[in-house]
């Protein structure tokens, strides 16, 4: 796992907490498509994986392709036919290979934490909550 200084440095601006061990958000296990688009557009690259868990602060993902920590991506994720995707921006800051499943798993911090995500998740019965005991 490998976070660079200018991600640490832009979500320390943010008043993230950087702490694995004591995250703010509890993270919900979620396994839903997730479409990535890399941004600028300019740079085109569309990625498809799998989230693995979803917090007010940022997301996991499993796909077959590399991208870069501090990569700009919008992620659209799809948890069910019947419900409008999700649409969040954020910055890749970690990585990790699954070389077993010769995968990639990425932690995507979102650029505006909790920015309608949990009413979203509340609508499709995923509830997102704060756990203040890890604080």
């Amino acid at each position: 796992m490998a976070l660079s200084d200018s991600a640490i440095s832009e979500l320390r601006q943010q008043g993230h907490t950087l702490s694995i061990a004591s995250r703010r958000d509890v993270r919900t296990v979620v396994a839903c498509y997730a479409r990535l688009e890399l941004l600028p557009r300019k740079y085109g690259g569309i990625c498809h994986g799998i989230s693995h868990d979803l917090s007010k602060g940022g997301i996991k993902v499993r796909m077959f392709q590399k991208l870069r920590v501090d990569s700009r991506v919008l992620v659209q994720l799809c948890c069910s036919e019947n419900v409008n995707p999700l649409t969040m921006s954020g910055a890749v800051v970690w990585t990790s290979l699954d070389a077993w499943n010769e995968q990639w798993l990425y932690g995507i911090a979102f650029a505006d934490p909790d920015h309608g995500i949990s009413q979203r998740f509340k609508e499709m019965n995923m509830p997102l909550v704060v756990n203040h005991n890890e604080c």
